[in-house]
């Protein structure tokens, strides 16, 4: 959890760096060579975010394979019909008499 919430952190501090590239462009203090740097590392980040949100998934399917649990594409199939006809009959008004 803790390298998630660098990483967030990480994420934050890009965005704010290429917020700031770009203020600074348009005051004219700096090229648009620091826009597109600060950019492109804004990009690196959130894609490192992205794929350690991955990781995280691919470890929490291998625990529960692990563990013995799974699923099987009929058994989602089953289930998501299941939630649909629950969620349909509680959305439908009582029909009067």
């Amino acid at each position: 959890m803790d390298r998630a919430a660098a990483q967030q952190r990480a994420v934050a501090s890009a965005r704010r760096a290429a917020e700031l590239a770009s203020d600074r462009y348009r005051s004219g203090i700096v090229s648009y060579l620091e826009v597109v740097d600060a950019s492109r590392e804004a990009l690196q980040a959130e894609r490192a975010n992205a794929q350690l949100a991955g990781q995280r998934l691919n470890a929490t399917v291998q625990l529960i394979k692990a563990l013995g649990g799974g699923w099987s594409g009929a058994q989602i199939f089953a289930n998501a019909a299941s939630l649909d006809s629950q969620t349909l009959n509680k959305n439908q008004k009582p029909q009067k008499p």
